[in-house]
């Protein structure tokens, strides 16, 4: 079987490029292939993490007829190139819309995961045209998979009776499970994109609130949009920020670190040196950042959000903030920084309530549907 992954996301940073690598490298160990299409300009290899990787821009959901057309040409060439069975389009609009134009021309398979473009907080959701274009991409689709419960319901809004899934999103247990250490952690610990949606300004107003003896340093890993208003916040709240630290906490890091983007390697080094990660985003389709911190045995301060009470249950694995609120962020990563037992408690379940989310149990049931939905195609 042949599968050709889609994504307009970077490969080489961020949780949807972890999951197709994670995907694709089980596909490959099964003894089948995948290869990876990315529109995405900053990502120039041609293999990562030992998977073939492609790059094309992707036709435009209503807009440059004859441009489209060329770009859906040399999408359709790859298809036949490598004799794709089917495609796995990550993404509902901007990749399911090519997958929809592949399978137009060519009648291959292709199944959609929404990785948040549908969510409901998503201001092009209210968009007409949005919504006409997804409906087709939808209904098109051999198979549609939900990264939870709030993803499918919102996704259900543009799709009538339509074979679909819950499936979340998983993560290597034997990766993560090797660094585990019983180290009590220096710092606070966020990782993830430097955008409004996830929060961090938040975060940061919550750090001016803690007291003294909570105040360990925050370290902040990832970059986006956001990065440059996110130092003047800290500025302006007269923290002290440092934007080139020598390596992992030392005596001399500032109250607020911005560590930028880490290989794999390093970012278990950080999890596991971490006392607690906090997760403050407004809203999520997933967050994977929740199981790595889980499998490296972290205590969590997070949003009470839906998906985040999927994964997570206050009092057992984490302390539930209100979120957008500074003020309750800071009293519960005060809560947990100021009682070790607790937050040992929360360390010992989060080891034991990962083991459900292994990979190896998430991938069998993408490739039961990539198995099924190319048995079908080859009856008809």
């Amino acid at each position: 079987m042949n599968i050709l992954h889609i994504t307009k996301y970077s490969m080489l940073k961020g949780g949807v490029a972890k999951v197709i690598k994670e995907l694709a490298t089980r596909t490959i160990e099964n003894g089948d292939n995948a290869i990876v299409l990315s529109s995405c300009t900053e990502d120039h290899n041609n293999c990562v993490d030992g998977i073939q990787l492609l790059h094309e821009d992707f036709p435009t959901p209503g807009v440059h007829f004859f441009r489209n057309r060329r770009l859906l040409d040399k999408i359709v060439g790859i298809c036949k190139q490598y004799n794709v069975d089917i495609i796995h389009c990550h993404g509902a609009y901007r990749a399911g819309f090519v997958g929809y134009l592949v399978k137009k021309r060519t009648s291959i398979p292709y199944i959609v995961t929404s990785h948040g473009d549908l969510h409901p907080m998503s201001k092009r959701t209210h968009k007409k045209v949005f919504r006409r274009r997804i409906k087709k991409v939808l209904k098109s689709s051999a198979f549609v998979t939900h990264l939870c419960e709030e993803m499918k319901e919102s996704t259900n809004k543009y799709q009538d009776q339509h074979e679909s899934q819950t499936i979340r999103n998983g993560i290597d247990l034997k990766k993560w499970g090797r660094c585990l250490g019983h180290d009590v952690g220096k710092y606070i610990l966020y990782v993830g994109r430097l955008e409004k949606e996830k929060g961090v300004d938040v975060l940061l107003n919550a750090y001016k609130l803690l007291p003294k003896e909570a105040r360990i340093p925050l370290l902040l890993l990832g970059d986006g949009s956001e990065r440059e208003n996110l130092r003047q916040l800290a500025v302006d709240l007269g923290l002290e920020i440092d934007d080139c630290p020598n390596g992992l906490w030392n005596e001399q890091l500032a109250e607020v670190s911005f560590q930028g983007w880490v290989d794999e390697n390093r970012l278990h080094e950080y999890y596991h040196k971490a006392q607690l990660v906090v997760v403050p985003s407004r809203f999520e389709s997933f967050g994977l950042v929740l199981l790595e911190a889980m499998a490296s045995g972290k205590a969590l301060v997070v949003s009470d959000i839906p998906v985040f009470n999927e994964i997570l249950t206050q009092g057992r694995n984490a302390e539930m903030a209100k979120p957008c609120d500074s003020g309750s962020f800071a009293l519960k990563i005060k809560k947990l920084i100021c009682d070790p037992t607790l937050r040992t408690e929360y360390e010992t379940n989060n080891r034991k309530d990962v083991q459900c989310f292994d990979w190896d149990v998430i991938f069998s049931k993408y490739f039961d549907i990539y198995r099924k939905v190319v048995e079908k195609k080859r009856i008809k």
